[in-house]
């Protein structure tokens, strides 16, 4: 924690963080696409959760503050990219331990994480829309606006529930 604080001060205070976000602001890309792209590279690179959360947050941070949807993309592509690497500890032991082939056992992880991806990037892609239409529709009542967009996360959270197989609590 306070590591992390320490590294945005040093981001912050050498105007780093601010050109980065500029940069990919201007980009022709679309930020999600720049998030994923990097949190994956990241994830490859460090095999580390840890690693592509302490580089790739604060710039989401920066990039808009509050946003999960953009969080939640930095954190599904930084943990795909992790779980397909050699430097990924968890997954050298088990080959190690179960005396596997590296390759072999790439292909189905492989898969699973393009389904994975695919899935989170539909969904999302979906409550983003469906966020976006709110906000112009509604754009003269801000409180509307809230309401709403409080009304679909919870209406998200109770779905996920029933996905895990929880029973959803009544607001």
């Amino acid at each position: 924690s306070e590591m992390c604080k320490e590294t945005v001060q040093i981001l912050t205070d050498t105007n780093v963080l601010h050109t980065i976000v500029e940069d990919f602001k201007a980009s022709p890309l679309p930020v999600p696409v720049i998030i994923a792209a990097i949190s994956f590279i990241i994830g490859i690179l460090t095999g580390l959760s840890q690693g592509h959360v302490a580089i790739v947050m604060p710039i989401v941070a920066a990039l808009s503050p509050g946003d999960l949807n953009l969080a939640g993309v930095a954190m599904a592509f930084g943990v795909a990219g992790q779980m397909l690497t050699p430097t990924h500890m968890c997954f050298i032991v088990t080959l190690d331990y179960f005396k596997a082939d590296f390759f072999k056992t790439l292909k189905p992880m492989f898969i699973l994480e393009v389904m994975l991806l695919t899935v989170f990037s539909i969904y999302t892609g979906y409550l983003v829309t469906d966020l976006i239409y709110i906000k112009r529709r509604y754009a003269g009542n801000v409180h509307a606006v809230d309401a709403l967009i409080m009304m679909q996360s919870a209406q998200c959270h109770q779905a996920s529930l029933k996905i895990l197989g929880q029973t959803p609590q009544v607001l």
